[in-house]
């Protein structure tokens, strides 16, 4: 959200849904970096596939249905931020000319396709991994486990550019 801000985008999608246990997490992010922004999360719209795979297509194309349409779409997942792709060419949107696609996961296979998305990964194996030390470390010592904060990596790819012009 931050580097589509930076890109000037001030009109945003989101395409929700493929794990809602994860999704909720995700748009607070997007939301308080809106905020943030000055920007008022509420006139983001939000497509969701509902966490079914059937419904990903349809989803993204009714993210092209949209007024007025996005100039960026977040997309929660990077299967679904490829859909959005897909269907942006089917609709003969340029991206990132025309749409700025963000999305999660950095699924490795997905490397190969182009345009490559940009995308946000948790690396959820170090998480595993400093939570079990801090549980370790409590049992061992009887001290508390604070929080543990972990930051996401971005990944650039050929899939975020500037605004278009209006």
């Amino acid at each position: 959200t931050e580097q589509l801000l930076q890109h000037g985008h001030r009109r945003f999608a989101v395409l929700s849904g493929f794990d809602a246990g994860l999704d909720e997490d995700k748009r607070q992010g997007v939301h308080d970096a809106l905020r943030a922004a000055g920007l008022d999360p509420q006139e983001v719209s939000e497509v969701s596939a509902h966490g079914q795979e059937d419904e990903v297509f349809q989803a993204a194309r009714d993210l092209f249905k949209l007024y007025p349409r996005p100039t960026a779409v977040i997309a929660f997942d990077d299967s679904l931020g490829s859909m959005v792709s897909f269907q942006a060419r089917r609709e003969n949107l340029r991206i990132p000319e025309d749409l700025s696609i963000v999305s999660f996961h950095d699924w490795p296979y997905l490397h190969y396709l182009e345009p490559t998305l940009s995308t946000v990964r948790f690396d959820f194996f170090a998480a595993g991994q400093k939570a079990a030390e801090a549980l370790t470390r409590a049992a061992l010592t009887g001290q508390p486990v604070t929080n543990l904060h972990f930051q996401p990596t971005y990944r650039a790819g050929q899939t975020i550019g500037p605004a278009p012009q209006e």
